[in-house]
């Protein structure tokens, strides 16, 4: 967890920096690392989802439990729209 949040702190501090100086070079650098950040980003989630239901007693459970999980979590970040 740590070397993902350092990756992604050096990936913000390259990216500060080429917005400062446009680097067409280091662009895709950045460009590379940022696929590859996201890519890490998805194999954690798929691990830690994997873990958690093969230590739960009752697996249809806990799968249903993070799939209402990751929906909220999605709904969450949809904007509200008020009826006038």
């Amino acid at each position: 967890m740590n070397e993902l949040r350092s990756f992604g702190d050096h990936l913000n501090l390259l990216s500060t920096f080429n917005r400062q100086n446009e680097n067409i070079d280091l662009f895709c650098l950045i460009k590379k690392l940022k696929k590859e950040y996201k890519n890490k980003i998805t194999e954690a989630k798929i691990n830690f989802y994997s873990k958690k239901i093969k230590n739960s007693s009752n697996k249809p459970k806990t799968i249903w439990n993070i799939i209402d999980t990751l929906k909220t979590n999605t709904k969450k970040n949809e904007p509200q729209i008020d009826p006038d």
